[in-house]
Parts: structure tokens; sequence; C-alpha cells
């Protein structure tokens, strides 16, 4: 077998799909989440909230609606994502710190659904401290 170039830089191999709010407070949709559910055919998505159960439930869209945020692609086309910073604030959610969450389609709300309560991994980032040496 000959050599192949690499051509999938910047892709995440993992089939999970995760949906991720940064320390940016940005709702970033993984590579997976975008090939299992073909996100890349939507423009736009509506959020919704459940206060009750604590989950969020994503409705992508072709056109734009009432409501609706902008899907943004990252410069290699390799996630998407979405302000999130009113929709945090308004419901009172934790800001500033980067949480992952799996996310699934709903059989029968047809909504793309995580829950608040569950995050895969809590990551906090470590601030950098510039240290001068004297010489």
């Amino acid at each position: 077998m000959g050599f192949e170039i690499f051509s999938h830089m910047g892709e995440s191999h993992n089939i999970k799909t995760i949906v991720t709010i940064n320390k940016y407070n940005s709702l970033t949709l993984n590579v997976g989440a975008i090939r299992t559910y073909k996100i890349r055919e939507y423009h736009f998505v509506n959020v919704y909230y459940d206060e009750d159960t604590r989950k969020v439930g994503l409705k992508f869209l072709q056109d734009k609606e009432e409501h609706a945020f902008a899907l943004t692609a990252s410069k290699n086309q390799c996630t998407i994502y979405i302000s999130f910073i009113g929709f945090l604030k308004y419901h009172n959610l934790e800001l500033n710190k980067m949480r992952k969450y799996l996310v699934m389609k709903d059989g029968e709300s047809g909504l793309f659904v995580f829950d608040i309560n569950k995050p895969l991994k809590v990551l906090a980032r470590k601030k950098k401290i510039n240290q001068q040496r004297e010489i």
C-alpha cells in the first residue's frame, strides 16, 4: 500500500455528538454532531429551554424565523457555533466556564436536546502567569 496524504486536519475523530458551551459563552457543535445530524444544511437555529428539567432544545432551520440564532461555521468548517450569552444570562445559567454535553435527537419533539444538569466534563482553564527572570 502506498502513502496517502492525511486530509482531515482540524477534524475531531470522535463520533460522539457533543455541544460545548465555552468560556466565551458560545455554544459550539462538534463535527460528530454536524455530520450525524447533517447540520451544515441549516443556517439558523431556534433555542428552547425547559426550566423544570433544565434541558435545552435546538431546532435547526433552513430559513430565518422569528427569534432564530444565526449559525456560524469556524474557519476550518469543523465546528458550528452560536453566541449563547443572552440565553445563559436570561435563564441565570453559569457563565464563563467551559462544559460539554451529549446532544441527541428527541424522537417526540424532533428537537436536538442536551441536559444542563449532566455535563460530560467541566474544564477549568488556568490563567497563565507571566514571570520575568532577571539575567
